[in-house]
């Protein structure tokens, strides 16, 4: 299985199955070996398995995010498994309890989840079985072949589905994908044809639900006269979601729109997303469940915030955040164009690829240079990132600290130099800024095959980018 959800999908649609196998299997064992087990041990299996049960579905599944985690749930039932074993033998219907094992987590996991249900069951098979007295060796070669049996053709069945399944879900995503990129070349056609920054702001609230799909958006812009972001374009068929609906926010807010700011990048908000702040009290109100709060920058002065919103959960992912920093990038090029061509609207760029590779990008980069380093280049003009001949789309911030990295490449960069580099004009961020920084730079780092575990944790001092060729080194 490819993902958590996906796991947890399928668990939630045959857990009631495996129940009821695990109370056919246990009410048998309890029944015909009445008289011969302990009645206290007996009933000891039973409670063991409700009690499991309950940890799991109220506790233990919710925080499974990991596979090392669904693994060790693997080796919770085998325990219980032999559990019931050693109280009724080999030779009752608890051996039901092992054979199991590996269909049901050949269907939850694959073939890597058969193949260690397989030898998870076979060990708690020839655990048990010399607690038997003198064990039927026979029967015991039996059951351990009938187990192994039972797991390789249940992973070569579950193989199967996995491949059909990973073909249906690649092309579902490839396609969701595409649309999500030519719905951001809709909105940046709709953003460039706009004129004076009026339209361009309306342009840019409407190219946010244009590009996202979602139903709502919102532009704060900065005024001076109070040091805060107000209300300055509403998108939105809700009746609720107004102007007056909107509350400001000041510079120095603690809320997600502040971390927006102090992070200078986009921030995902509602539910089991990536780091996922709260949901504005507003938003919240008006029906909304998650969405995207970012900055609008003009250099490394934020102008203003936007907020894109929907009903439902989750929060959005890595790449949606990355699709509405360039829309974003692109709406701040053509507002900061704007003063200085009158009301004329600014002339889109040459092409597509400039646009794109200009998108979010501070004005002022100073006099930095490129950057070469073996299997990796950094453009500071452009905030270009290549990592193994692959280009890799970064925020400003996320640039600026891959260039702080790479300027320093082997050695390590304390956080209070990164702070100074990426956050030198604007206000001080939070103390997370930095490792939430870092956790999506990475994440966008590893989409390039080269790109993965080059920026490295020093534990107690800070962070050091390895490059690309000293890793594959």
């Amino acid at each position: 299985m490819n993902t958590y959800d996906q796991f947890r999908e399928s668990e939630s649609r045959t857990w009631p199955v495996r129940a009821a196998v695990v109370a056919a299997a246990l009410g048998a064992s309890i029944f015909f070996s009445f008289g011969e087990a302990p009645i206290a041990l007996a009933l000891a299996v039973p409670a063991a398995y409700a009690a499991w049960f309950a940890f799991l579905r109220l506790f233990a599944l919710a925080r499974c995010r990991s596979t090392g985690r669904i693994y060790a749930m693997l080796a919770g039932e085998a325990a219980l498994a032999a559990f019931a074993l050693s109280v009724f033998g080999p030779g009752s219907a608890a051996i039901a309890l092992a054979l199991v094992l590996a269909p049901y987590f050949a269907h939850l996991l694959g073939r890597s989840g058969a193949a260690f249900a397989i030898v998870a069951s076979l060990a708690a098979l020839f655990a048990v079985a010399p607690l038997q007295g003198t064990p039927d060796w026979e029967m015991v070669a039996a059951l351990a072949i009938g187990i192994a049996a039972t797991g390789l053709l249940s992973a070569l069945i579950a193989q199967n589905g996995f491949r059909e399944r990973n073909a249906i879900e690649a092309a579902a995503e490839g396609a969701e994908r595409e649309a999500g990129w030519n719905r951001l070349l809709q909105a940046i056609a709709g953003i460039s044809s706009a004129k004076g920054a009026d339209g361009v702001s309306r342009a840019l609230a409407d190219g946010m639900r244009i590009a996202t799909g979602y139903p709502a958006s919102v532009l704060l812009t900065y005024r001076t006269s109070d040091n805060a972001f107000a209300p300055a374009a509403v998108s939105s068929s809700n009746p609720n979601l107004t102007a007056d609906s909107i509350r400001a926010v000041s510079m120095d807010d603690d809320g997600v729109a502040g971390m927006a700011v102090k992070q200078g990048a986009a921030v995902s908000v509602g539910e089991g997303g990536v780091d996922a702040a709260a949901l504005p009290e507003w938003a919240a109100a008006c029906g909304y469940r998650s969405g995207i709060v970012a900055p609008v920058s003009r250099g490394m002065n934020v102008t203003g915030i936007v907020h894109v919103l929907r009903n439902d959960a989750p929060a959005p992912g890595v790449e949606e955040l990355e699709r509405a920093e360039m829309l974003i990038g692109f709406a701040a090029r053509m507002l900061a164009a704007i003063p200085a061509a009158a009301e004329s609207p600014p002339a889109p760029a040459a092409s597509l690829g400039e646009v794109l590779s200009g998108i979010g990008r501070a004005s002022s980069t100073g006099r930095k240079e490129p950057i070469s380093l073996p299997g990796m280049t950094l453009d500071p003009l452009t905030e270009r990132s290549v990592v193994g001949g692959v280009g890799v789309s970064l925020s400003r911030t996320e640039f600026s600290m891959l260039y702080a990295l790479a300027t320093s490449a082997g050695n390590v960069v304390a956080p209070s130099n990164l702070l100074s580099e990426c956050w030198e004009d604007g206000p001080a961020p939070n103390s997370g800024a930095i490792d939430a920084t870092v956790y999506r730079l990475r994440r966008k780092l590893a989409r390039a095959p080269a790109g993965k575990g080059i920026v490295r944790t020093v534990r107690g001092k800070g962070y050091m980018l390895v490059p690309p060729s000293a890793v594959a080194g």
